[in-house]
């Protein structure tokens, strides 16, 4: 804000602008004796520039050393001579007259020449009435520049009730960051009088200093500061603002302090950072929820679903963007879904929802649930809807109806014997294939919880009843239990059954009851018996069936072997018969183990593993060099899975021994094998060179890990890379049984 200190200072240049324009000669004397003059008058005393004491003079007898004495004693007197001169030159006439400069900018004093010849006397009148139309011009600039200081000062007063009654913060600073304004919101604020801070440095009203230095730093980066800060009160209370800071510099475009006008935002900060929290609360309980969430326009397009909606249908955000909900609705469904969208838009209340969802991969997804409505301004925006999947239990029902048929069916069959004992090994229930049973034995029909002894005495010897008795005894401590019986029917006829003893489990976990399941084995045991017979014999046949399979496949791998010898030097023929060598011993390594083994459907993979690794590291002439590291759990594997396996095997670890360790010629293969569940994992890993970033296994594969790829479909596994430094590959299957 521009006050009088301003105006004259613009008063001032004006008066100078005009002093060195005027063409009479001129001598400005300051208040303070400083003397200065236009072009016309260092013309008329011949010299540059006039001492700051100005020219010496004298008149009458009388002798001034300066012009400032000189003002002093001849102000307002009109014009006299005098004798004028400067330094050690020759004094000159001249008649001088003093005027006074307004707003206290000093005297001015007019000089005009003595003897002046006639063409100098014409200048001289023409100077003259020059001189007075710049005395005008003054007269008429000093007096806009007075209406102007007026206006300013109104406009200083507006500026000051704008600051009083603002109820923002404003504080003003000068250079060195001391305060010199402090309006009444800022004390109001701050808890500071205005005269108790005025002079004080800025700082203290800062939380930390380093924010201080930093808003410091972008004013004189920038010349501007805007955001939230953290001040202190008098109290020592921190609150928070949001502050709006700039430079302010004079008319002169001299820096002269900075002003920032500041709001206080801490409630504001405390709802918004309240506000986000809760957003995050529900946006957590929106997200994690296990429920399917879903909004849709009246159109059937997607606002948004959450994370288990995704997760359950398999679509992505992107997906969903181009679909509607009878893009994703069971076409079946479809009709239904509309009627129950037109009650939600007439405003019709509706009850519980069941209806269907096709998946990305097509799987129907069942789900039941409940939906509402979105209004603005009292019309439907959106519907929103809250959907349980009952997939998994509709498919629990279906299959709990389905066991209970089976049930029900197996126990009334004549083909298998159910029953149930209590603990005093008495019949709970039996059905009509156990009654059969135990007349075919014995001549005479079971009964519910008969005496004890009667079985005893009526059923078997009583050597044959102690054997039932430990093997319920094993039951009754939570043991299931397996056994066969072979006994001699009434007709004399052998009887063979294959028994199954059950724990059946109280409310309170404790075994109250056995369930035992049977069924007659007599043909296939005599069929099991005669295949035994004839064993040995298929075991040395199959025994020499694998040595001529592997005998061959060693024939096959020599002819390659020979074969290669006259195909030329061309690298990728020569890799091209090594490869198929590999694969070939991989098959033929297999059939010898299986040579060597007892067991002619399968063999130990770990076993196989450790040989065909070493083999390999042999055949590429890198033993010693890579190092092996394996951890093989034992796994049977049988022969239709064996030999995938062998052939995964081999184009994993060759193209490892083939391309890892091109750079350094050296590294570690590691070798993992494990067995959860009946499900195996494989795994072969390098720490050489790595695939790229971008290698894709579909696109980039070469021969070898194509075959591997199909393999791996072959067997109803899985193939990945897993993570970390090399190329590593994760095989996982189901073991057969």
């Amino acid at each position: 804000m521009m006050g009088e200190e301003g105006v004259d200072n613009g008063v001032s240049e004006t008066m100078g602008g005009l002093l060195e324009a005027f063409p009479l000669p001129l001598i400005h004397v300051s208040p303070a004796g400083a003397c200065s003059c236009n072009k016309a008058m260092c013309e008329l005393l011949d010299v540059q520039s006039l001492p700051e004491e100005g020219p010496l003079a004298r008149m009458a007898g009388r002798e001034w050393t300066g012009m400032s004495s000189l003002v002093r004693d001849l102000a307002g007197a009109g014009a006299f001579p005098v004798q004028m001169r400067v330094a050690d030159r020759e004094p000159m006439e001249v008649f001088i007259e003093c005027g006074s400069v307004p707003k206290g900018q000093g005297t001015l004093v007019r000089v005009v020449r003595v003897g002046l010849d006639p063409e100098e006397h014409v200048a001289e009148g023409m100077r003259s009435h020059i001189a007075e139309e710049v005395n005008r011009l003054l007269r008429s600039e000093i007096k806009e520049h007075r209406r102007t200081q007026k206006a300013l000062q109104r406009a200083e007063r507006f500026a000051r009730s704008l600051v009083d009654s603002s109820l923002d913060m404003i504080i003003a600073v000068d250079q060195e960051g001391c305060i010199t304004e402090f309006n009444p919101a800022a004390v109001l604020r701050f808890g500071w009088e205005a005269a108790e801070v005025l002079g004080r440095h800025s700082s203290m009203l800062y939380a930390e200093q380093r924010v201080y230095e930093h808003m410091q730093q972008e004013l004189d980066r920038h010349g501007a500061f805007a955001g939230e800060i953290e001040n202190v009160d008098r109290d020592g209370n921190t609150f928070t603002v949001f502050l709006a800071a700039s430079r302010q510099y004079d008319a002169s475009g001299d820096l002269v302090g900075s002003m920032g006008v500041s709001r206080d935002v801490t409630a504001a900060k405390r709802d918004r950072e309240a506000l986000s929290e809760s957003e995050e609360r529900y946006r957590d309980l929106f997200e994690n929820a296990t429920d399917l969430i879903q909004s849709v326009d009246p159109d059937g397009r997607f606002h948004y679903v959450n994370r288990a909606w995704k997760q359950a249908m398999g679509y992505s955000d992107e997906e969903l963007r181009s679909l509607t909900l009878w893009d994703v609705l069971d076409p079946a469904e479809e009709e239904h879904c509309r009627r129950i969208m037109n009650d939600l838009l007439d405003g019709r209340s509706i009850g519980m929802i069941h209806t269907v969802f096709r998946a990305k991969d097509g799987r129907k997804v069942r789900l039941e649930g409940t939906s509402g409505v979105r209004l603005k301004n009292g019309r439907v925006v959106a519907t929103r809807s809250i959907f349980r999947d009952i997939t998994l239990v509709e498919q629990a029902r279906a299959e709990a109806e389905r066991r209970s048929a089976k049930l029900s069916a197996l126990f009334k069959s004549r083909e298998h014997m159910f029953w149930t004992v209590d603990r005093r090994i008495a019949l709970t229930s039996f059905n009509t294939g156990y009654s059969d049973m135990v007349f075919r034995l014995y001549g005479k029909r079971p009964e519910i919880n008969t005496d004890q002894e009667r079985p005893r005495r009526e059923f078997a010897e009583p050597e044959y009843h102690e054997f039932w008795k430990a093997k319920y005894e094993e039951a009754f401590h939570g043991k299931a239990v397996r056994f066969e019986t072979d006994r001699m029917d009434q007709q004399g006829l052998r009887v063979c059954n294959e028994i199954f003893l059950s724990p059946v489990l109280g409310p309170d976990g404790g075994v109250e009851e056995v369930f035992g399941i049977g069924h007659e084995i007599t043909t296939k045991k005599e069929a099991g018996e005669r295949l035994l017979e004839s064993l040995h014999e298929k075991e040395v046949l199959l025994k020499e069936v694998h040595h001529r399979v592997k005998n061959n496949l060693q024939i096959i791998s020599s002819i390659l072997n020979l074969q290669k010898a006259y195909v030329g030097e061309d690298p990728a023929v020569q890799q091209l018969l090594h490869d198929s060598q590999d694969r070939i011993r991989s098959m033929a390594f297999i059939h010898e183990s299986l040579y060597q083994n007892k067991n002619f459907s399968g063999l130990d993979l770990s076993e196989y593993i450790d040989g065909l690794a070493r083999n390999l590291l042999m055949s590429h002439s890198l033993h010693g060099r890579v190092a092996l590291e394996m951890d093989l759990r034992p796994v049977d594997l049988g022969l239709d899975q064996a030999i995938p396996c062998g052939l995964i095997l081999n184009e994993l670890i060759s193209n490892a021994l083939k391309h890892a360790f091109q750079t350094t010629g050296e590294g570690t293969i590691t070798i993992a094998l494990s067995l959860k569940d009946d499900t195996i994992g494989l795994m072969v890993r390098d720490d050489g060179v790595g695939m790229a970033e971008d290698f894709d296994l579909e696109r980039d594969a070469n021969l070898g890990l194509q075959l591997v790829s199909t393999l791996v479909d072959q067997l109803d596994g899985s193939l990945e890379r897993t993570p970390g430094p090399g190329a590593g590959y994760l095989i996982t299957f189901e073991r057969s049984n």
